[in-house]
């Protein structure tokens, strides 16, 4: 599709107590769905940041985003949007969910917004242990 991946680390990369594996099959599908539900030729940005409490993994994009009164199908089981594969890429409904249970299980949190200009916002947090 001619996706671009663009990487803005802000900050310095921060100790976590994370499943390494876990953490990545949750970025991996972030990433997937951003690419997925993005037109050709976009940009995709994948942007860290950290405060004193929490670390988040942001992933822009420049799809459609999701429709205000399908968000909270985004993070169940099954759980499917009315915006379509710009590549006609296949989905189960699965990969939100499971990140989902994955963060929840890092003590950590998965949200979804759309960009006042357009595209979705994924961001998941984890918190940093004093």
């Amino acid at each position: 599709k001619g996706t671009r991946i663009r990487l803005e680390a802000a900050d310095p990369a921060r100790p976590l107590l994370i499943d390494p594996d876990k953490v990545r099959q949750v970025i991996d599908n972030l990433l997937s769905n951003a690419i997925k539900f993005s037109p050709p030729n976009s940009t995709v940005t994948l942007h860290t940041t950290s405060t004193a409490a929490h670390y988040a993994i942001m992933v822009r994009d420049q799809g459609p985003g999701v429709p205000e009164g399908e968000r909270d199908k985004l993070f169940q089981d099954y759980g499917r949007t009315s915006v379509r594969p710009t590549g006609g890429e296949q989905s189960t409904g699965l990969g939100l969910a499971i990140c989902k249970k994955i963060m929840d299980a890092h003590g950590g949190t998965i949200s979804a917004e759309n960009q006042p200009a357009g595209g979705g916002l994924f961001q998941i947090t984890f918190p940093l242990s004093a």
